[in-house]
């Protein structure tokens, strides 16, 4: 689940870095927030 999370976060940040470096970073963020929250949910049901 994660592995496609960040598979799918690199795509789009790969197609938008044409486009401008603000939106790159936007979506960097919200790689980053989906990952953190995946782990979270992992650990919550690994408990």
């Amino acid at each position: 689940m994660e592995t496609e999370v960040t598979r799918s976060a690199a795509t789009a940040i790969a197609i938008t870095a044409k486009s401008s470096a603000v939106n790159v970073h936007r979506l960097g963020m919200l790689g980053l927030n989906l990952g953190l929250w995946t782990l979270i949910v992992v650990i919550a049901r690994a408990l």
